[in-house]
């Protein structure tokens, strides 16, 4: 009988043991990777500096999601002319980098809003002296050709921070701008449209075109 006890006291200490090594474990396992923050690779930060295209931004059009200026002329239809930009009812996306395009991450980087500085989706067109110009609140709601008739070719500009997030890292946040970083520039991307089946972009000098989206120049 005192050898039974004594064999039952013994197993209840051994799994003890290992109870409170496995607490132990995940206590330690839980703890955030001390480390550098999340962050995009240095080509993909040189063009956010470069005032590049940001290529994560998209437009969102009848609830789909569009990265590419063709894809969202498709989505658009043939011809605009007479419908305003406020009626195609446009909103802001962001598209998820691939793991190859950020790093100090274990595969569970996220991008998101810097609500320190909201992302925006504006309309604008350039002057005569081909500087950005923003469409009043009047003007966004004129048909485009009568836009296009007096010299206004509307384009759109998705525009705002953005932030690198993970989960476990410490850091874990990496916003775009930054000025600890050296990039300065807000991210943004231009969309061009076509009016009466032709684009927009060939009004406007400064929109560069690289396939298979345009950019601002100058």
């Amino acid at each position: 009988m005192t050898t039974r006890k004594q064999l039952i006291f013994s197993l209840f200490c051994l799994i003890s043991f290992f109870s409170t090594k496995s607490i132990a474990l995940s206590a330690v396992t839980a703890n955030t990777i001390k480390g550098n923050s999340p962050r995009f690779i240095s080509s993909i930060e040189n063009n956010i500096q470069s005032n590049k295209a940001f290529n994560y931004f998209g437009v969102v059009y009848n609830g789909n999601t569009y990265f590419y200026t063709g894809d969202l002329n498709t989505a658009l239809g043939l011809d605009i002319s007479t419908r305003t930009p406020e009626s195609l009812g446009l909103s802001a996306a962001i598209k998820q980098p691939e793991n190859f395009e950020v790093i100090d991450g274990d595969g569970d980087i996220k991008l998101l809003e810097d609500t320190d500085t909201p992302i925006s989706l504006e309309w604008y067109y350039e002057d005569a002296s081909n500087k950005e110009v923003k469409l009043t609140v009047d003007q966004t709601k004129t048909a485009f050709e009568t836009l296009v008739k007096s010299g206004i070719y509307p384009y759109i500009k998705v525009s705002g921070g953005v932030a690198l997030t993970t989960k476990y890292g410490d850091p874990n946040f990496q916003a775009y701008p930054d000025d600890k970083i050296a990039i300065t520039k807000i991210p943004y991307r231009n969309f061009n449209i076509k009016v009466g089946g032709e684009a927009v972009k060939y009004a406007s000098p400064h929109m560069l075109y690289s396939a298979p989206s345009y950019s601002w120049g100058g």
